[in-house]
């Protein structure tokens, strides 16, 4: 996440990402493209990543991976692109909270441990 948030806080790189958004929705052959080389295989390196913690316990086994990958990219384009509002650290954290709050187990300890 912080990997997208700090491309957004950079501003060259921020204006690029919105001019590549813009040329994308006109051009359905480079979005394929697009999509076909960087989202695809992002997305599954994050998806390996999210099993991994699922296997481990510390999200929900019936956490919806796809849906957890759209809802902390999502917010960050939106606020970005959409609101022109501050992508920062606090608004990370606070998105990661959500996050977390939405999908992670409870840490165990000792009252809650099986």
């Amino acid at each position: 996440m912080r990997r997208v948030i700090d491309g957004f806080q950079a501003r060259l790189e921020g204006v690029v990402i919105a001019g590549l958004v813009a040329d994308l929705a006109r051009d359905p052959e480079m979005a394929e493209a697009y999509r076909e080389r960087i989202v695809r295989p992002r997305r599954a390196a994050v998806t390996a990543l999210l099993e991994e913690w699922q296997d481990r316990g510390r999200i929900r086994a019936d956490a919806d991976l796809e849906v957890l990958q759209d809802l902390y990219v999502g917010p960050i384009y939106y606020r970005s692109l959409v609101t022109g509002a501050t992508v920062d650290d606090a608004y990370a954290d606070a998105l990661v909270d959500a996050l977390l709050a939405h999908a992670a187990l409870p840490t165990p300890t000792p009252e809650n441990r099986p």
